[in-house]
């Protein structure tokens, strides 16, 4: 869902969502993608838990993870613009 399309309880945080949604597209990642890839490059957490709602989701997130852990596809998240430790 595109930043503007938000209900407007997301007004105060819609433009740090849209510059994460262009990051990803920079890095050239679905949303879901991008938000994987940041949860598993959080050494914090032990597990990443996603739900689906069919096999494509499935697959896609199969797909995700083997390129993660095949190393495929750096995670430059110190390039973001961040500042994101406020929300």
């Amino acid at each position: 869902m595109p930043p503007e399309a938000l209900p407007d309880y997301f007004s105060p945080v819609r433009c740090h969502f849209a510059k994460i949604r262009a990051a990803f597209v920079e890095q050239q990642w679905t949303a879901l993608e991008g938000c994987i890839r940041f949860a598993m490059g959080c050494p914090e957490l032990d597990v990443v838990l996603a739900g689906v709602t069919g096999v494509d989701e499935l697959e896609e997130i199969l797909g995700i993870v083997q390129c993660i852990e095949e190393g495929q596809g750096e995670v430059f998240f110190h390039l973001w613009p961040m500042g994101m430790n406020r929300i």
